[in-house]
């Protein structure tokens, strides 16, 4: 599998990557940007005319699932995953920092679920408690792979 990257800029400084398995596109989603707050805004397009001239609902794409590593503000990456319609599968944490842990948590509460449980890969040290599942030097792990 080859692996598309992206850098999400944050913290003023900083920046952190996405891994996905294909190319970033918006699909059938369309960022504006709101005069008011100055945030992006999400916006569905979820109907297409039919060959009657009436209208039919239509489902959004399947979401593409992503890695991110060392996330140090959740609500950028929660952000650029809305944005592109992706599924956070799995976040890697490089070492304890706050800017690559501090939006572990906020991460796995926005987008985890019984049947999509977030896994945090990473050192194994009581200084990041929210590793579920501690690396070590020479470790592989799984892309996209459903682990337990």
């Amino acid at each position: 599998i080859m692996l598309h990257i992206r850098s999400i800029p944050a913290l003023s400084d900083n920046y952190f990557w996405l891994l996905t398995e294909h190319p970033l596109t918006k699909h059938s989603l369309e960022a504006e940007q709101s005069s008011e707050s100055g945030q992006a805004t999400i916006q569905e397009n979820t109907y297409q005319g039919t060959q009657q001239g009436t209208q039919q609902k239509t489902q959004p794409p399947s979401p593409q699932d992503a890695y991110i590593i060392d996330p140090g503000d959740g609500e950028a990456v929660l952000h650029v995953l809305q944005q592109y319609h992706l599924r956070l599968v799995g976040i890697l944490i490089t070492h304890r920092h706050y800017d690559n842990v501090d939006g572990i948590h906020f991460l796995i509460e926005q987008c985890a679920t019984a049947t999509n449980p977030i896994p945090v890969y990473g050192p194994k040290t009581p200084a990041i408690p929210q590793v579920t599942h501690p690396v070590y030097e020479g470790d592989v792990v799984s892309y996209l792979a459903k682990v337990g």
